[in-house]
């Protein structure tokens, strides 16, 4: 076999993810052209792939308390920044919003929030890590829900070293719980958006520097445009 060319097993497994990137990408760019681009709009999809997903294999690693990757940065799209941004609003108290904003905004002040190279090297916690559990877990990205490990040995390895390991997955849970965050960015570029992936961290501090951004998204300005992940 060539170097690169994918056996007919993995073939098929690619075929079937581009199949699923295509018909959830058409979906959300549907439901956009019939009912318009606002939040919930968007957290009604995303609550529909969310229940398509499957559950994280047997074998897996990953258990309460774990949170190697929680000091990882995290790439979203930009709906789903919306999504978060707003269910931290409409679900928590002024004094919790605050607190969130305090950390969110802090970070993304003092560093370098969309380079994956100064979360390893800080070893900074995720803001919405807290006492070993994640405060946003049921509205957590795909890329999120994406992460996992068949060997934690391996994410303590990674984490004390400050550098970037291999870690052993499950791919096809990987990928298929992965883009969906692609099926945002591209259905929302179909509508006319100015749609990209963003660094998580700083994405959200502009939300909470100017509450406005979300709405001037929706309503065509690129107004993420400096919060890309790199």
């Amino acid at each position: 076999m060539e170097e690169n060319q994918l056996s007919p097993e993995d073939q098929k497994v690619q075929e079937m993810l581009d199949t699923r990137l295509t018909v959830a990408t058409q979906e959300f760019a549907n439901i956009l052209a019939k009912h318009g681009a606002t939040v919930e709009v968007l957290a009604a999809v995303m609550n529909r792939w969310i229940d398509s997903l499957p559950p994280l294999p047997e074998g897996a690693a990953c258990q309460q308390g774990c949170h190697y990757c929680c000091h990882m940065g995290q790439e979203a799209s930009i709906p789903e920044i919306l999504i978060l941004f707003n269910e931290l609003k409409a679900a928590t108290t002024p004094e919790g919003l605050e607190f969130f904003k305090s950390r969110v905004t802090d970070m993304a002040a003092h560093g370098e929030t969309e380079k994956q190279d100064w979360w390893r090297q800080s070893q900074t916690p995720c803001p919405f890590l807290d006492g070993g559990g994640c405060l946003i877990y049921g509205i957590r990205p795909f890329s999120c829900r994406a992460y996992h490990s068949a060997d934690a040995v391996i994410c303590k390895q990674g984490f004390d070293d400050r550098a970037e390991v291999q870690v052993p997955c499950f791919p096809l849970f990987r990928k298929f719980t992965g883009l969906h965050a692609l099926a945002f960015i591209q259905g929302a570029a179909a509508h006319g958006l100015k749609s990209h992936g963003v660094a998580m961290v700083k994405a959200l501090a502009l939300m909470f520097r100017d509450e406005t951004a979300g709405d001037r998204w929706l309503a065509g300005e690129d107004v993420f445009a400096d919060c890309k992940f790199v």
